[in-house]
């Protein structure tokens, strides 16, 4: 049966007592309403603008912010889930000694993976990587010159710079495990786009300025082979490799935080029943 990592769903730099994991619980909360405001601006003035209304959901930059967001919410929600059982399951209770406290706690967070939880985990997946990779992607390929107002607006700056910000220091303040088999989840995203694009594109669809493509580079029609060149190099090969530079981020991640735990508390931070490498943890016997 999975298990759900002590750090999992909570700060990985913090102490692990609940108690110290407010400041998390309220970052949790605080990015996903801010952002939500931001996808909900974006509807809304999607929804207004004749030229865009339906087409906002054509375009990779749309897909990635609503699983950005999505996965912001998750997150939120399992934190606030973990967060009331702890409480439910156990009251503060001044006569308890740190130790047994601790224990609880872990008890806790060894529970099987529930629903919630491992939702969380799997929109992580993708929810932390696209938004670094369309960052990545729309400065490096889709930004257009000729539009520089557009692409240095405010919301613009939101959807195709700040998450992909945001999304990178989480990657690093988050405990969410990366494993290399979850490469898998990325790549199928990646192919997901791809094969949208060009069923959109042979239905006859066109971009907001009535091209007939979502992006200049998956110009099926025009230019094929540089659109097939993009879908497999960036849909496949780069999410390939931006998701081994996250699992090594992970890693390095995980060994820092036992570092500094270790050195905080002049003892080795005691380890849940599956460590955070996917290994079983060691019991002495």
């Amino acid at each position: 049966m999975t298990t759900i990592s002590l750090l999992h769903i909570r700060a990985q730099w913090l102490p692990l007592q609940w108690k110290w994991q407010w400041p998390y619980f309220l970052y949790r909360w605080i990015i996903a309403l801010y952002f939500l405001g931001w996808l909900l601006h974006g509807i809304i003035t999607a929804g207004l603008d004749p030229y865009v209304q339906g087409k906002y959901l054509i375009y990779l930059t749309t897909w990635g912010f609503l699983c950005f967001n999505f996965y912001l919410l998750v997150s939120a929600l399992s934190v606030s889930v973990t967060f009331y059982q702890h409480l439910r399951v156990s009251p503060p209770d001044p006569t308890i000694s740190a130790l047994t406290r601790s224990r609880q706690d872990r008890h806790i967070a060894c529970t099987p993976l529930s629903v919630v939880n491992g939702i969380h985990w799997a929109t992580a997946l993708i929810g932390l990587q696209y938004p670094v990779a369309i960052t990545i992607l729309f400065w490096t390929f889709f930004n257009d010159p000729s539009i520089q107002e557009q692409t240095l607006s405010v919301s613009s700056i939101h959807v195709h710079t700040l998450n992909g910000i945001i999304a990178f220091l989480d990657t690093w303040i988050t405990g969410v495990p990366f494993r290399i088999v979850h490469v898998i989840y990325g790549v199928l995203f990646g192919a997901a786009y791809i094969v949208f694009s060009g069923l959109y594109y042979a239905a006859g669809g066109t971009d907001v300025g009535n091209n007939r493509y979502i992006y200049p580079v998956l110009d099926y029609g025009g230019n094929p082979g540089l659109a097939a060149g993009v879908a497999v190099g960036c849909g496949l090969l780069f999410t390939t490799v931006l998701h081994f530079i996250f699992y090594s981020m992970f890693l390095v991640r995980y060994w820092l935080s036992r570092l500094v735990q270790t050195r905080l508390y002049g003892r080795k931070v005691e380890e849940p029943l599956e460590r955070e490498d996917g290994l079983p943890t060691k019991r002495k016997h």
